[in-house]
């Protein structure tokens, strides 16, 4: 029975590795997506809209450029728009409140100081009635639908239903899900443990595990995404999200042992106390 009983914890214990491992790439896959592939898009079509004598003039111009897309509005907004797209491929409604126009005026409001230093321009009153005039005609926001509707339409079954799998993977239901079966697991390891506190071995082992699998990925993945992503182009992988939360994972594990440790401390104590006593 002990040995049933033990398998079964090891089994509890190596599903909570991989929920915690799910729950860390449902978090920042999104976050992968959108700085690697639509920012590194966006940084070079902004620096070819500039001539060759212009990009020689400023030569600091791109980690200018780089800081603005990777400001933390600037990824707010690119990421609004992966969601939309995303959405709207599945679920034409999504289009019905959808003003590109009115964002990229908040947008500009929000950042003028910062694009006016980044491209040495001055955004004045005159640029703002413009942008005013394309908010009443959206032509932006109509070809965007039309692009949208154009792209539904080619887009096969298949295409759909994996459109679906990721907006759900990263949805907050699936990540309410994933700590619903967490906390069960762990509320069974205790049950099975018969222990109110020897479950924080086990979650600060599982998060310890989980971390170090999750960091040695993050450097295989990077370094195979790089190898593969710069034979074709200058795009440079950057998964520090998912290394983050990688590190996150891991002290929280070793600060939960830590935990632990001092409560079988305390319990040690008051138990050698009450013999004493006794």
């Amino acid at each position: 029975m002990k040995i049933l009983k033990k398998i079964a914890i090891c089994l509890l214990a190596t599903i909570l590795v991989i929920l915690i491992g799910t729950t860390i790439f449902s978090f920042t896959i999104k976050n992968i997506f959108s700085q690697n592939i639509v920012s590194t898009a966006v940084t070079s079509g902004i620096l070819e809209s500039f001539n060759d004598e212009v990009l020689k003039d400023n030569t600091k111009l791109n980690d200018k450029v780089n800081s603005l897309i990777y400001d933390d509005n600037t990824q707010e907004l690119i990421n609004k728009y992966i969601d939309t797209t995303l959405n709207s491929l599945v679920d034409e409604e999504v289009l019905e409140t959808l003003n590109i126009e009115k964002d990229i005026i908040d947008y500009i409001k929000t950042n003028e100081t910062k694009i006016e230093e980044t491209f040495d321009v001055e955004i004045t009153d005159e640029v703002y009635n413009k942008l005013n005039t394309l908010e009443e005609e959206k032509e932006l926001t109509n070809e965007f639908v039309t692009t949208i509707k154009k792209s539904k339409e080619k887009l096969p079954a298949s295409g759909t239903k994996i459109i679906k799998g990721f907006s759900f993977f990263v949805s907050l239901k699936f990540k309410l899900i994933l700590f619903s079966m967490m906390a069960i697991i762990l509320l069974l390891i205790a049950l099975l443990q018969k222990s109110v506190h020897k479950w924080i071995k086990t979650l600060s082992t599982s998060s310890i595990i989980s971390g170090l699998i999750l960091g040695t990925t993050s450097i295989v993945l990077q370094r195979f995404l790089t190898s593969i992503v710069q034979t074709e182009t200058s795009i440079n992988i950057n998964i520090k999200t998912f290394t983050i939360a990688s590190l996150i994972v891991l002290v929280a594990g070793i600060l939960v042992s830590i935990i632990y440790t001092i409560i079988i401390k305390i319990i040690t104590k008051k138990n050698n106390q009450n013999l004493q006593e006794a």
